[in-house]
């Protein structure tokens, strides 16, 4: 007599809760892209306003209407930099770079400064150092170097934490 068991339930491929997060994230990607898009548009807008008034030679001695024009025209341009800038390079580096002896507190980029900086926590001290140096091997980022840790106990084991400060190649302008 011969007894077959199968122990592995068979699921499909994608239930409903991935085809509702898949469907989200479409909804996410798409309204993105529309926003980038009017962004663009508006701003084209205002850069022909903008040429019109100057060929019209209207407001010649930088008037309200043109300063307020420029100032718009520059915040939108601000908007439009900040959402070109490219963040996958740089959180996919500094996922690259960790493992599970390290585990990040926080990520602050500074664009404008063009720096960025690091805060976890790690298992000792070398550990640290070849996170530290794992990270100034990657594309996005130079000049890591470690700008405070300290060392506690939590439950009974040591625990370093630290922060790491980095320029972030990716921020140029």
């Amino acid at each position: 007599m011969r007894f077959d068991a199968d122990f592995v339930q068979r699921r499909p491929a994608l239930g409903a809760p991935g085809l509702i997060v898949l469907l989200v994230g479409i909804l996410g990607a798409g309204l993105t892209v529309q926003q980038y898009l009017s962004v663009h548009h508006r701003i084209d807008a205002l850069q022909r306003e903008l040429d019109a008034a100057d060929r019209r030679g209207q407001n010649a001695a930088g008037g309200p209407d043109l300063e307020q024009l420029r100032t718009r025209l520059r915040l939108a341009n601000q908007i439009v930099h900040k959402k070109a800038i490219p963040w996958d390079a740089l959180f996919r580096d500094i996922e690259a770079a960790s493992n599970r002896d390290v585990g990040l507190l926080s990520i602050e980029p500074d664009v404008a400064g063009r720096q960025v900086k690091i805060s976890g926590e790690a298992r000792d001290a070398a550990t640290l150092a070849r996170y530290i140096e794992t990270l100034g091997q990657k594309a996005s980022l130079s000049n890591v170097y470690l700008t405070q840790h300290e060392l506690r106990q939590e439950q009974g084991s040591p625990v370093l934490y630290f922060d790491v400060n980095a320029t972030w190649t990716g921020a140029a302008s």
